[in-house]
């Protein structure tokens, strides 16, 4: 097995070299390697002679990708995922260029374009830190872990509050074994503003005497217990993802 493995790699190795395309642009040869990013396109590395040995660049193009796409790394936290993603690969970045960059030597040359191509592809990924990314996911996720607790449930209801204005009920679970009607309200990038309008909205449709539940992404950030508190005493139920079992029987009736 191991003789085959070894042979399966050189197959892949060899595959991997004829598959990537190579062109000269100037005094830079531009390297297209059949690796994608989340675009589906193949990466693109830029190289060309120092007098110490060889410069290998995106270009920018992973940085500036990601500003296009919604995603810039000026917050705190990309930056601290920026700036470790890059320590990890021993790649540099140009402030000013946005490139991201490592210079090494003919005998470090392979090293060096293998950590840049990882470098490019684990920066890429901070797109799936956006917010709205973040977002969708968690609505999946507790969408998820309701069909596969067996709970019947439709989604994004609109119901009229006391004042008139509509409300968007985000998951219904209708009256079943003896239970009132329930309400799933989705809190995916728990803010205080998101927790006081989760309580607005139960105060504005609490004569409908259905049961409401507050799902928090506690994974996206930590919920103080001072927000859990003033939603209790509106008679909404608080959940974290976290302990989401813990109200499985009151969703599935099981």
């Amino acid at each position: 097995m191991v003789t085959k493995v070894r042979e399966f790699t050189t197959i892949y190795c060899d595959w991997f070299r004829n598959a990537s395309v190579t062109r000269k642009s100037g005094e830079w040869t531009i390297v297209d390697i059949p690796l994608l990013d989340r675009h589906n396109d193949y990466l693109q590395i830029y190289v060309r002679d120092t007098q110490s040995g060889y410069l290998l660049t995106d270009d920018g193009e992973t940085l500036i990708d990601l500003e296009m796409s919604g995603c810039p790394v000026n917050t705190e936290k990309r930056q601290e995922l920026l700036a470790y993603t890059l320590r990890r690969f021993g790649i540099e970045q140009d402030i000013e260029t946005k490139e991201l960059f490592i210079e090494t030597s003919a005998e470090g040359f392979a090293l060096g374009m293998h950590n840049l191509m990882q470098s490019m592809l684990a920066v890429g990924d901070l797109f799936y830190t956006t917010e709205q990314r973040v977002d969708n996911l968690f609505d999946q996720h507790v969408k998820s872990w309701l069909d596969e607790i067996r709970v019947v449930f439709t989604q994004d209801d609109k119901i009229q509050g006391k004042s008139g204005l509509e409300y968007k009920q985000d998951i219904v679970i209708s009256e079943s074994n003896g239970r009132p009607k329930r309400v799933v309200q989705i809190l995916k990038s728990p803010t205080f503003a998101r927790v006081r309008d989760t309580m607005l909205f139960h105060l504005e449709t609490a004569h409908f005497g259905n049961r409401v539940y507050a799902m928090l992404n506690d994974g996206a950030t930590r919920i103080p217990d001072k927000w859990m508190s003033p939603m209790r005493s509106t008679g909404i139920i608080p959940v974290k993802w976290s302990e989401r079992v813990s109200i499985q029987h009151e969703l599935n009736g099981f």
